[in-house]
Formats: structure tokens, sequence, C-alpha cells
């Protein structure tokens, strides 16, 4: 408060800071024509292989020329630092910022890099150069409808989510800094001069406390000199303030001074452009202010989420920006879906009374919510209708999330909020069954590990937390299995999580909490499925103290564990799965030699007609696959290459090893397809590592080996969907690969490849979480993958 009471007193500081404020840079967009009121030109110099035209504009640092490039013939922008006075370590590093940054993008609205080089101890480059003028000068003679503006940051906000892809951020986005090029002026955006490196944040010139940009179109981050704040959501809001000066003739803010202004951007919010005097859709305008939230979190997640609203826009859909009326959204919607809306329709007959507040809460119509959250109170206060309304809710949630085509982060967000208010319900009433609080919770353990996928890890931490919040005050003296085993799945789940990002301490935590909710339950046999959870608990608690090291903690709890499974497998009713559970905690306290004759004799007991169960499945299968290679070996420490055997023979390799230690265990191929997907897990992790060390041909190496794999299986038992998900990794992989060098035909066609075989998984097995996930993630990428495709060279 003194300092801001101090300048309104000094003009001299005001000053002073007004100049700190103002743009570094201005020069006018590199590439666009030379204004009538450029300043005086001064000598020419002389670039090899340019012939200098004249100059465009100059800035405190460099000057722009329009210049004919002499090989290929053709007219460019060129910029180069005014002298070698001005090219101190500091200039260099920015100007040496600026080309590294647009020569990572190739895009049709993205100013393109031609050439860049030095010239007498001066730096310089060339780009494309624009005849259109820019979309200020543009906007000055005639302004665009609604839609026009719609489609043209959309196309601007397809460019930008190219950008961020590849590591860069504009932070400067302005009608000035978007040049008109050829007849139908096209689009494009230049000057990146502010622009920063995602990827290489301690390059960044700026400095904490450093206000860049202009004024009038800053995101509040910047306006604030939060510099390592800034990100895709800064341009995200550069493009919104592009859409509201686009629909209104101004800008968001803009006051008598550049201080004034940035105040403006800091304290208050947008006024509405309807409210400017202007005719704006509805749609349109919530578009634009979404983009101009002051919390960056709050804005679209990405361009791309922006450009897809501004579409859906153009195209009569719903947005996602804000949820549309009860009448409106069904009308949209069933005009597209009129199959779906009619069996929906017989739905909401049928349902119970208490549904209509759930549907009105999952549409947040926020004028009916306070009646909708006290029709769902009323509903669960009543034994009889909390059954029926739950399982409708359950019913419609369970068709939302795990439906492919709305596994959208949009949707799961949405899910995720409606889920969380329902518990928050739950937890007040008492009565509700115990079956239909499983099923909640489920459902929240499955977005939950959507979002871990997603690397949002707080909003997964929070609704597993929640799960096992709505258990805990449920289980004290339950006699219930069922519910006993939710809440303990939530607990290691949490301990899953807190494992992955290495807090050990919690995971040991978390897994004896679970540990100590199925103890009780586990001394029944007849509770197989209590027992097969604290199996894996404690074979999960066991391999953490060997991680750290504590191998007296591990065998103790290991020969604890075993003998309380003698003590069971004792007994009459004892099942034959228990025997193979001793087997497997006795390889893992002692490994020997007659490890798998052990195995096997367990293996034995089991009728001819009955399958292992999924949890032994998939330890039988990681203990199968321990050590095989799905990738290539580590470089030997003597530096040289390691010796690697033909992908396919590879492949083919690691499938016979597969097929004689199922044989040898007596399991035939029961066991291969989780052999596989196991297999597959570790190629996709190897093959990550690979990437990120920069070594590439290994990563190919990789995900050709798992392509022959898969490819391998599927001709063997084409009807088994496990198989299927496997080649859809393999698929994966090689685009991500692709990606790497910008193939970008082979990344199209290897995703379309990944999707194809994670649908036919969903053919054949429609209840396979693992390949619904897959299609929801590679439906999102074909979506984009055009849009962000740049053109051919």
């Amino acid at each position: 408060r003194e300092a801001d009471a101090h300048l309104w007193r000094c003009p001299d500081c005001r000053d002073a800071l007004q100049r700190r404020t103002e743009p570094i840079s201005d020069l006018p967009p590199l590439g666009a024509p030379r204004s009538e009121d450029a300043a005086p030109p001064c000598a020419m110099p002389e670039v090899p292989g340019y012939e200098i035209l004249g100059e465009l504009g100059r800035g405190g640092m460099a000057l722009v020329y329009q210049a004919r490039q002499l090989q290929p013939d053709r007219i460019v922008a060129l910029k180069m630092i005014r002298a070698v006075e001005h090219a101190g370590p500091m200039e260099r590093l920015r100007f040496q910022i600026e080309t590294e940054a647009v020569a990572r993008l190739q895009h049709t609205h993205i100013v393109q890099l031609y050439e860049a080089g030095e010239v007498q101890g001066r730096p310089f480059f060339s780009l494309e150069y624009c005849d259109g003028g820019t979309l200020a000068q543009q906007w000055r003679q005639q302004r665009p409808t609604p839609r026009e503006a719609a489609g043209l940051i959309e196309a601007l906000a397809r460019a930008m989510h190219y950008a961020h892809l590849r590591g860069v951020v504009h932070r400067d986005l302005k009608p000035s800094n978007v040049l008109l090029a050829g007849p139908e002026q096209v689009a494009k955006i230049t000057d990146f001069g502010l622009a920063k490196r995602i990827d290489a944040e301690a390059r960044d010139v700026s400095q904490s406390g450093a206000i860049m940009g202009t004024a009038s179109y800053m995101a509040p981050e910047q306006a604030a000199g939060k510099v390592h704040d800034t990100g895709p959501a800064t341009d995200v809001y550069g493009l919104g303030a592009l859409l509201y000066e686009c629909l209104t003739a101004q800008p968001p803010f803009q006051a008598e001074t550049a201080l004034e202004t940035l105040q403006q951007v800091l304290e208050r919010e947008p006024l509405w452009p309807s409210r400017r005097g202007v005719r704006v859709p509805r749609d349109l305008e919530t578009i634009c202010l979404k983009c101009l939230n002051k919390v960056p979190a709050r804005r679209y997640a990405s361009a791309e989420d922006l450009a897809n609203d501004l579409r859906r826009f153009q195209a009569g859909e719903p947005i996602r920006a804000r949820a549309v009326g009860t009448a409106e959204r069904t009308w949209k919607w069933a005009r597209r879906r009129p199959a779906v809306a009619s069996l929906l329709a017989v739905l909401a007959i049928t349902v119970a009374s208490s549904l209509i507040g759930f549907l009105t809460l999952w549409r947040h119509s926020e004028a009916e919510r306070s009646r909708a959250e006290h029709a769902l109170v009323r509903a669960l206060e009543s034994d009889k209708a909390a059954s029926g309304a739950v399982r409708d809710l359950v019913g419609l949630l369970a068709s939302t999330t795990k439906s492919p085509q709305r596994r959208a982060y949009e949707r799961l967000v949405e899910s995720s909020r409606l889920l969380r208010e329902l518990t928050a319900k739950l937890r007040q009433v008492r009565g509700v069954a115990a079956s239909d609080l499983i099923e909640i919770c489920g459902l929240e353990r499955d977005l939950a590990k959507d979002f871990w996928r997603r690397g949002k890890y707080p909003e997964s931490r929070t609704l597993f937390m929640d799960a096992m919040g709505l258990l805990g005050g449920r289980i004290s003296g339950a006699e219930d299995p069922d519910l006993v085993l939710a809440y303990a799945r939530s607990l290691v789940d949490l301990g899953v999580a807190a494992h992955n990002e290495q807090r050990y301490d919690e995971t040991l935590d978390w897994h004896r909490r679970a540990e100590l909710a199925l103890v009780n339950l586990a001394r029944e046999p007849r509770n197989l499925r209590v027992i097969l959870s604290i199996d894996d608990t404690r074979t999960r608690i066991a391999d953490l103290h060997g991680l750290l090291g504590q191998e007296e903690s591990r065998r103790g709890l290991l020969e604890s564990h075993i003998r309380m499974l003698e003590r069971l497998s004792e007994r009459p009713e004892a099942e034959p799965a228990i025997g193979l559970m001793i087997a497997l905690a006795r390889v893992g306290a002692a490994p020997d030699q007659n490890a798998i004759a052990k195995i096997r004799a367990a293996m034995e007991r089991f009728p001819a007609d009955r399958r292992l169960p999924e949890p032994l499945s998939d330890r039988m299968a990681v203990w199968i696959t321990r050590d095989l290679q799905a990738y290539p070996p580590e470089p030997m420490s003597t530096g040289k290459p390691p010796r690697r055997l033909d992908p396919e023979v590879h492949a083919r390799s690691v499938l016979l090893t597969l097929d004689s230690r199922c044989e040898a265990l007596g399991v035939s191929s029961d066991l291969l397809p989780a052999a596989a997907l196991q297999l597959a897990e570790m190629a996709f992790g190897r093959a990550t590592e690979q990437r990120k060390a920069g070594r590439l041909d290994d990563a190919r190496w990789t995900a050709a080996s798992l392509l022959t794999f898969g490819k391998l299986l599927a001709r063997r038992n084409p009807d088994e969907a496990a198989f299927h998900v496997v080649l859809c990794e393999a698929f994966n992989q090689e685009a991500k690969n692709a990606w790497r060098v910008d193939d970008y035909a082979t990344v199209e066609s290897a995703t379309r490849n990944a999707l194809v075989a994670a649908l036919t998984a969903i053919r054949l097995d429609p209840r396979n979480v693992m390949a619904r996930i897959k299609v929801a993630g590679l439906h999102d990428k074909m979506d984009g993958l055009i849009s962000q495709r740049p053109p051919p060279h």
C-alpha cells in the first residue's frame, strides 16, 4: 500500500515503472509490410545470399528488413541485431531462443523460419514474408462476424496447441502479432521474441518479477511478474483476448497508461462482450470469458480444448465451457443421436422420482441445484427408495464414465465432481445398502486411476481418499466381505499411488491399514477373495521391505503369512488356491531350485475345469516373466553397444520361453494372456525410459519386438482380447517413436492401427477396462492429429 501511494505522488517513479512495463520489443510484426510512419532507414547491411530491399521496422536491439533471398528466389523478412555493440551475451541468448523457438514450429498458421546465421558478428534469421498486413490493420477496416471470429481463433488455437506440444509458449499474442498471407488471407502467428521454452526453463532470459508482454493482452500471471507461472494457459488467455477484441473492437482491458491497464488486468473482471453494445452469441461469449479467467487452472486445459469448443460452437453442438439448460442440452443432443435419445426417454419414464434430482445435478442446472440435493437426501433417508435411486445413478454414471466416446478430460472432471458430491451426502445418511456404496466407490476408484494415468495426481488421490472415507465408517464390526474388500482395495490403491511417488513410509502405512482391515475375515477359508486380497497386500509389503533393504522384516512377514495360510489349508473346506499362495510365498521367502516343482504340485490340486483366480493369475504372470526382456539390454559398462537379435527372432524366442515355462508349471496356455500383458507393460515402461534418455534406436527396437510378439500371439489365438491389447500397445509405441522425429505419416498410421486393435479387444471382451481406456485416449489423439500435423515440407 505504501508503494502504491508513493507511485501516485511521484511522477518520476510512475514514469519509470510505466517504461518497465512496456513491451520489450517495439518492432512491428516480423514479415509485415513497412508502415507509412516507419523510421528513416539506416545503412543497409550486406548479408550473403540476400538482397536487402528496405527496412520494415526497428527496435532497441534488432532491425527487420524486407529482402530477396537469392537461392531460392523469394521475398523474405530478415531480422538481425542492430550492431555488434548491441550483441552482448544476453541479447545473443534472447535472439538464439527466439530462433530456436520458431525453428521448432512448422505449421500453416505460424510464420515459417527459412534460415539462421551470423554476418560480421551480427546474428540474423529470415522468415516467411506476409503481404497482407496484420490482423489489427484488417480489423480497422472490417470486423469479422462472430462465426468468422470463432473460425479464426480456432485456427490460431490449434497452431498454439501445436507449439505447446513442441515446448514453445508465445507469451505475446495480440492482433499486431498475427499476419495475413496470400490471396486467401491465411492468418499466421509471428514474433516469438518473448517466447518461452517449456523444456528449457534454465535458459529463459526473463527473470521472476519481470513483466513481459503487452499490457492489454497480458494474462494476470504475466502482469504480476510471475515468470515461472507462465505456460500454455498464458497463451489460452491471449487467444481469449484476441477473440474478445475480435468481437468488441477493443481489448479486454485498456486504460490511459500501461500501469493502469496492468492494474485492471490484476484486479478487475472483463466486461461481458454483450454489454459493450454488440450482439454476441451466448456460447461464444462463454468461451471467451472462460479463456480470460484470472486463475490459469480455470481456463481451458489446453489450446486444443479451446479450439474444440469453438468447433462445437460453429457446428451448433453444446460447448464444454458451460452446462447448458436441460431443454437446450437435450434438444441438441437428441438431434445428433435420435436412437439413443429414444432409449433414454423410455428409461427416464421408468426410473424412480429421485433420479430426477440426480439428472438435474448431473446437468449442473444451478437454478435447480438446491432442490436436487434435497431430493437426494429424501431418497437416501428411505431404505426402499435408496437402493433403486443409487442403482439408477450408478448405472447412469457407469454408462458415462466407461464409454470410450465420453472419456475426454472434461467429462472425467464432471463425473468426478458429481461422485464427490454424492459421497459427501452418503457419509451423512445411514441405512444405504452396502452394494450401492461398493458400486459408487468402484466408480470413484476407476475415475481416480484415469486421473492418475493422465498425470493428475492430486485429483486421483482425492478420489481414492473419498472412496476410502465413504467405506471407512461402515466397516467397524462389519461381516460383509464385499464391503471390507472394497475398503481394503481403496487403501491399497492409496499405497500404490504413494509407492509410485516414492513415498515409501506412507506406502507401508496404507498397506498395513489394508492388512488390519482384512485379517479378521481372512481367518475363514470360505472367504477366498479376502484371503487373496490379504495375500496380495502382504506380498506388496514384503516387496517394499526388500526394496528398502530390510531383509529380516521381509522374511519375517512372509514366514508369518505362510503359517497363517498353512492353518487355513488344513481345514476341510480349504480352497486349492490357498496351496498355490503357500507355494508362491515360500518361493518368495527363500528361492531355491525346487521352486517350479513346488508351484507345479500346487497347480495340480486345481480341478481341470477351474481357472486360476485373477489375482493369482497376475502373480503367476509376474513370476514367470521376472527375468524375460521384451526390450534391448542396457549398454555395457565398456561403452560398447550390446549385441541384439533381430526383433522377430527375439520375439519368437520370448514366446517360446513363455510356452515352455507355462508347460513346466502345468498351466499350458491358460496363463499366457496375463503373462503377455505383463511383458507389454514392461516393454512400455522401458521404451519410455529409452526415449527420455535419447536412445531412440533402442525404443524402436523395443516397439518392433513387441509388435512381432503381439502378431504372433494374435495369429495363434485371434479370439483372445489380451493379445489385441498387446498389439495396441506396440502400435502406440511405434507412434510415439515416430512423433520424436516428426514422421507424421507413421504417427497417423500407427495410431489408427492401435485404435483398430483396441476396438477388436473390446468386441471380444466388452468388459476389458484396459482396452476401453486405450480406445478413449486413441480417439482423443486421432481427433487432434490432423490439426496438429504441419503441412509437408
